[in-house]
């Protein structure tokens, strides 16, 4: 499982394969994740760790993750966000709306507009 993350994080970093950089670098942070989880669990299973510095070392392999998790939600939800707008813009100003931020109706029909010109010209 090591030999294998180490492959994939040496190429995602050469060939960045994603559409955008926020994507290439969601995949190079769990690479990194996963790396460092599975090699501090080795640890674990060696014994070599005193109790007090396997609790530090568990809470640290936590935080990690959980990091990672927060990140996941913050770059999904931003993309899942940006997709609403951009194809549902009226769905898009009404849960944005609920939020409690304004976005006005004009925004959202230039938006499908837009939208609409551009499969116009591509078809």
């Amino acid at each position: 499982g090591f030999a294998v993350l180490t492959i994939s994080y040496n190429a995602q970093r050469k060939y960045q394969p994603f559409q955008t950089a926020e994507l290439n670098q969601l995949e190079i942070r769990s690479l990194m994740v996963a790396l460092f989880t599975i090699y501090s669990g080795l640890y674990f299973v060696t014994e070599d760790l005193n109790r007090s510095s396997e609790i530090i070392l568990f809470v640290f392999l936590i935080g990690l993750n959980l990091f990672f998790v927060v990140f996941w939600f913050f770059v999904t939800g931003k993309k899942a966000l940006t997709l609403l707008r951009r194809e549902k813009p009226q769905l898009y100003a009404k849960l944005v709306g609920l939020l409690g931020r304004k976005v006005s109706l004009s925004d959202s029909k230039a938006l499908v507009k837009d939208r609409s010109d551009k499969l116009l010209k591509s078809g």
